[in-house]
């Protein structure tokens, strides 16, 4: 079987300060509180837009889900 490699894409990461200009816009810029989300928790933004509310527990402070590819699951 062949597989198509992929183009390697360089990873960004957010600086301290483009990182605190989101905090200061959660709730006034669309999406922002999304992006921290994924910052923090390196989910995409894919997996958060899906994730259900059971799998939510805002008492513990964690949510669980998510999504796995083929070549993330290791089939």
């Amino acid at each position: 079987m062949f597989y198509k490699l992929e183009e390697k894409r360089e990873n960004y990461i957010f600086s301290a300060e483009e990182i605190q200009k989101l905090w200061d816009n959660v709730g006034n810029v669309r999406f922002a509180a999304m992006v921290l989300i994924g910052v923090y928790s390196g989910w995409r933004s894919q997996e958060l837009a899906v994730l259900r509310l059971e799998g939510v527990d805002l008492e513990g402070r964690m949510f669980k889900g998510g999504r796995k590819t083929a070549a993330g699951i290791g089939t």
